[in-house]
């Protein structure tokens, strides 16, 4: 399989003091998987980042059954379509509060609007399961991309880390890894195959961006 491609490069200023290790809020709309893989990352020795806490939009998430097992906090706050500002309004303040450094997204749904864009600019992280550009934009996220990829007859897939800007999956990308399609691939055993390459390739890239931004010191 390909080497990983990653694009990381030094920031020109510290966004915060050196610390220790980064804080991390992360956001999850569903079953937590990746939320998982983030927090069981950073309680290894190498780990550059603390997972501080979980936030989710929805009640149901079985993201949050995994921050309790994980005795991570979490919050649920939930949006009204039609002030959906509102809960990102939340969201930065439970960052505030527990002193965030860097929010990643984590199988999160909700287009990230203001005020939380302008409050952690260039410090909000997401992951794809597909080789952006390649698939992505509104309504692509979890099984509908590996149907997309499978039905267009393309012959390698993959996971991308991109930082998050106003528009669906088109922020800077900061890596990727590649993973073949077979013929006998469905969209069931690719997105097993993309899920545990994504389970490796986030902690580690989300690990070299707070490192190289100076916030792990």
């Amino acid at each position: 399989m390909p080497k990983d491609e990653t694009c990381l490069e030094p920031s020109s200023k510290k966004l915060s003091p050196q610390k220790n290790k980064a804080k991390v809020l992360v956001l999850a709309s569903g079953g937590g998987t990746t939320f998982e893989a983030l927090a069981l990352f950073s309680k290894t020795p190498t780990a550059a980042f603390d997972v501080m806490g979980m936030v989710t939009n929805n009640p149901q998430a079985g993201a949050l059954a995994r921050a309790a097992g994980l005795k991570i906090p979490s919050f649920v706050f939930s949006h009204d379509r039609a002030q959906v500002e509102k809960f990102f309004e939340n969201v930065v303040e439970t960052a505030k509060d527990l002193s965030v450094d860097v929010i990643a997204l984590a199988g999160f749904l909700l287009l990230v609007r203001e005020p939380l864009l302008s409050a952690y600019r260039g410090r909000i992280l997401n992951t794809h399961p597909s080789l952006l550009p390649h698939f992505g934009g509104k309504g692509m996220y979890g099984e509908r991309v590996h149907q997309a990829v499978i039905a267009a007859g393309h012959k390698e897939s993959g996971v991308t880390v991109h930082l998050v800007n106003e528009k669906y999956d088109e922020g800077k990308v900061l890596g990727r890894v590649r993973v073949p399609v077979t013929e006998t691939d469905d969209f069931h055993s690719l997105a097993e195959r993309v899920r545990k390459e994504e389970k490796t390739l986030y902690p580690e890239i989300l690990n070299q961006f707070v490192t190289s931004q100076g916030f792990h010191g």
